[in-house]
């Protein structure tokens, strides 16, 4: 059996650093121990500017195996933690995973401190990858790989993506100190309390150029008394009061939603419900609403991107405006806070279509608005269309500076300046013209309020050094 390392990297601290547990490498760390190796988890972004700190960590544990999960905004970090990785003294392997590894495996591959890249969703072949490194087989029959052979890079066969979800054991919760992810910032801005995130379906059937499908296109559900089930034991055995579903769409299926917000209703928790990563905004009903509510869902994220009918249909969002408008009066009216997702500088877009996303915001009832720039990352549609476009950078290219705050890349027919200018006001406007309704209906409470402070003076108020 190995003694393996899983570690989450982390951007810099500079970042608008949202950290939720680290569900990816906490479910590799079940499957991993249920084959009877023993798993570390180090998460790097509860101290972000401290690599000697991952460093000392992991020569104390003296792992066989390292495996890096990184963002492409993270890759900076991963590529510096696989050379420390490989100092230590008994690493025979380091594995890099995750968003950017997927979408980047040669150019990762590059690096001669990673040995392997694992595509997409990882549990089976880590599982197998695990067991034929720990007995020193050859890897080249282990599907969803990249590996290095005579140098170069070479990119086994796919593996199917998991379809029966509920064989997977639960995250490896002890594996973490809970209470820290109630001392940083979480997705939304939600308070800084004790919570769990739960996954409880995986894909998306829907085509967004601007999305990974790290899981596929599809929809990969957990059965309602699978997911019962991991929410009673965290209730139980971790005394968990508060659950965020980071689902890509938890509410694609009507009658399985309703079920699991049926059962925790009927199981009288009293615990609350917050869907920061977001709703499919046409697809709340108010019956399906109302469910949400009972259940203890106080807030929700709802991301409509673009305002403009044409865009909808370019970046394959294809959304129902009008069915959104009435998602948030709805939410207004039973007391369920909202946060509205927007993104200006989509290719071809035009002033008067950026302009229009924003107005529609400012027209809605949204209790909160984040407007951000769109930004082409690799293994996607959007991200594969600007690295062949005259407008990709070249050499000298940054992962760092594919921010969705202050993107350093304009897609759009909009100049620099403008753009730019038109986010600022966005976040201005928008939020001084909630103020009073944020005192007076107490939508505050649902957030952290310094946290929101600090985002709306950066987005509104900074001029940043903008795009290049």
């Amino acid at each position: 059996m190995a003694r393996i390392a899983l570690v989450k990297c982390s951007l810099p601290r500079s970042f608008n650093l949202l950290v939720t547990p680290p569900l990816g490498i906490m479910y590799l760390a079940s499957v991993l121990r249920q084959k009877g190796h023993e798993v570390r988890l180090l998460d790097l972004r509860l101290s972000p500017d401290r690599l000697d700190w991952i460093g000392e960590e992991l020569a104390r544990f003296s792992p066989e195996i390292v495996g890096l999960s990184a963002l492409t905004q993270e890759s900076e970090a991963m590529h510096r933690i696989a050379g420390i990785s490989k100092n230590i003294p008994g690493v025979s392997a380091v594995l890099a995973g995750g968003p950017h590894p997927s979408a980047y495996p040669e150019e990762v591959l590059n690096d001669p401190n990673i040995d392997c890249v694992v595509l997409g969703e990882g549990e089976e072949t880590v599982r197998e990858l695990v067991d034929c490194l720990a007995a020193g087989k050859s890897l080249s029959q282990i599907r969803g790989i990249v590996r290095r052979e005579n140098g170069q890079a070479v990119r086994n066969e796919a593996r199917p993506y998991i379809e029966a979800l509920d064989q997977l054991p639960f995250p490896a919760w002890d594996l973490i100190n809970i209470n820290d992810y109630a001392k940083v910032k979480r997705m939304g801005n939600l308070p800084k309390r004790r919570y769990m995130a739960v996954m409880t379906s995986r894909a998306c059937p829907y085509g967004c150029i601007y999305c990974h499908k790290l899981f596929g296109r599809g929809f990969h559900p957990r059965s309602p008394e699978n997911v019962i089930s991991e929410l009673e034991t965290l209730y139980r055995d971790y005394q968990i009061r508060e659950f965020e579903i980071i689902d890509d769409i938890f509410n694609l299926d009507h009658e399985r939603a309703g079920r699991i917000l049926a059962a925790i209703r009927e199981r009288g928790w009293g615990v609350k419900l917050a869907f920061p990563n977001g709703l499919r905004g046409d697809r709340l009903n108010p019956e399906l609403l109302d469910n949400f509510k009972k259940a203890g869902t106080y807030f929700t994220a709802l991301a409509v991107e673009t305002a403009s009918p044409r865009l909808q249909k370019l970046i394959g969002k294809n959304i129902d405006l009008d069915a959104v408008r009435g998602s948030i009066e709805n939410c207004r009216r039973l007391g369920i806070t909202t946060l509205g997702f927007f993104m200006l500088g989509f290719p071809t877009e035009t002033y008067e279509e950026a302009r229009s996303s924003v107005e529609w915001a400012w027209s809605s009832r949204l209790d909160f608005a984040s407007f951000f720039m769109a930004v082409p990352y690799g293994g996607t549609k959007m991200g594969e269309q600007f690295r062949a476009s005259e407008r990709f950078p070249g050499p000298g290219f940054s992962y760092k500076d594919l921010d969705l705050h202050r993107s350093y890349f304009n897609l759009s027919e909009v100049p620099d300046r403008e753009l730019f200018s038109l986010q600022r006001l966005a976040y201005r406007r928008f939020y001084l013209s909630r103020l009073p309704g944020m005192i007076f209906r107490g939508s505050f409470r649902d957030v952290s309020w310094m946290d929101g402070i600090r985002h709306f003076s950066r987005r509104s108020l900074v001029r940043e050094r903008g795009f290049q």
